[in-house]
């Protein structure tokens, strides 16, 4: 899961421990302990984040610690002193191999992390275990992610990250925290949140917009289908659709009202929706066509027309019929047929197509696996079909598609002629005879 990285709370600290870098260093200049909660603590899940330290000084009692607490262990005390804090310790003149503490116990262990070292820190709060690594090693032959020799198997409540720290003046001490917000140093373990804070659904992801075309002006209710809609900030529509208001209904589905600008550009418009997780975005989400009303004989403005008219890609051969007319242009847009000129009033329009081979021939198919050789000029026939209508020479673009198709008919039948032709060669005889004497098979 994708958690919304913490910081140290800056209302929750001693006064005389000091916060820079976005509340994420802690700096201690006095002979006190010093310390900071995280503003989000944890009562469920598995969370990984990491402890830079950024100066530790080597004196008789000065220390750096990595902890975590409750909300009710004391900040003006050396955490671990009690059972509310479980915390491990620099490496100090008193204790030259550093410290583990929990509950005023200090056993014998070999820590002894100090400046430009990395603490790793691994809460499991739904088993109650807490490991610490310095620079990828974890303590106590620990292994978060199989669950096994945890430096502390006794956690309970809602526990924080806390930093808690003292030095001998002039000198400072400091720490930086990661609780996600940026790469980390060591990988997370098996099973855990990479960083400390809320966990938040997966980005949105749309599967379909319902309706999903509209006319200029035209005022749309639309459904939004997909998934993780929980706690939407925003819906778009793209340029020249503007988004009036919008109910997430539930985690899978949005009611956008929207309206489609008087001067809209004609087209397909990306749809999106954005949560604190990210943003999902449908590519082809949302046309903008032409209304097909006022006067007839058409225009020259290009018109989108809803998912009858999917795909008419470079392997395929097919036509658009309008009232029984062939259009003098057509190609693909996105998941659309654009088709130019547009005709007024209202009208049928009708789509055929017919794909290239996709299939192994058999008895009920003419399909073979891949494109033959037979057809591959075709291919390109049709993209200089394509470049003529993007740069708008219609008579070279209306030429090289009847080249495209002449050329794309007979080469199926050339193709499938060879076929027949093989298979002749491979079929059975129908009839045998046998002359006699000479041991003569005739068919």
């Amino acid at each position: 899961m994708t958690v919304s990285a913490t910081t140290w709370n800056p209302n929750d600290k001693n006064t005389s421990l000091a916060l820079s870098n976005g509340n994420l260093t802690a700096t201690v200049e006095i002979w006190e302990y010093e310390a900071v909660r995280s503003i989000f603590g944890a009562s469920t899940g598995k969370y990984y984040w990491e402890i830079t330290i950024d100066f530790s000084v080597y004196h008789l009692e000065d220390g750096v610690s990595a902890a975590v607490g409750t909300n009710a262990v004391d900040l003006a005390s050396q955490i671990g002193s009690d059972a509310l804090g479980w915390a491990v310790w620099s490496s100090y003149a008193s204790y030259p191999n550093g410290l583990k503490y929990h509950n005023g116990e200090y056993p014998a262990t070999d820590i002894g992390f100090t400046t430009g070292d990395v603490v790793g820190i691994a809460l499991d709060m739904d088993n109650g275990k807490l490991w610490f690594s310095v620079n990828g090693t974890w303590l106590d032959s620990g292994n978060p992610s199989t669950g096994t020799n945890a430096m502390y198997s006794d956690l309970s409540g809602t526990i924080y990250a806390i930093a808690c720290m003292r030095s001998l003046p002039p000198e400072a001490v400091a720490q930086t925290a990661n609780f996600g917000a940026s790469a980390f140093s060591y990988s997370v373990p098996s099973g855990f949140n990479s960083g400390f804070g809320e966990t938040l659904s997966p980005a949105p992801t749309i599967t379909s917009i319902a309706p999903d075309y509209g006319t200029r002006g035209q005022a749309v209710s639309a459904v939004i289908t997909g998934t993780d809609f929980t706690g939407a900030t925003t819906v778009s529509f793209g340029t020249g659709i503007t988004v009036n208001s919008f109910v997430v209904d539930g985690a899978t589905q949005i009611t956008a009202s929207i309206t489609v600008d008087a001067d809209a550009d004609y087209g397909i418009n990306p749809v999106s929706v954005t949560t604190p997780s990210g943003t999902g975005t449908l590519t082809y989400g949302f046309s903008v066509y032409y209304s097909g009303g006022g006067g007839g004989g058409g225009g020259s403005e290009t018109g989108l027309y809803n998912k009858g008219l999917l795909k008419i890609l470079p392997e395929t051969i097919g036509h658009i019929t309008i009232d029984g007319d062939i259009p003098q242009y057509f190609f693909q847009w996105g998941g659309y047929a654009v088709i130019e000129p547009v005709p007024g009033g209202v009208f049928q329009l009708k789509l055929f197509v017919s794909d290239y081979p996709t299939g192994e021939l058999t008895a009920t198919t003419d399909y073979p696996t891949s494109l033959p050789d037979e057809f591959q000029p075709c291919v390109v026939d049709f993209a200089c079909y394509v470049l003529s209508i993007r740069m708008k020479k219609w008579r070279q673009a209306a030429r090289y598609y009847n080249l495209y198709i002449n050329n794309l008919k007979k080469r199926k039948k050339d193709y499938m002629d060879r076929k027949a032709e093989r298979r002749a060669i491979h079929a059975l005889p129908g009839k045998v005879k046998y002359e006699g004497g000479n041991n003569q098979w005739l068919h």
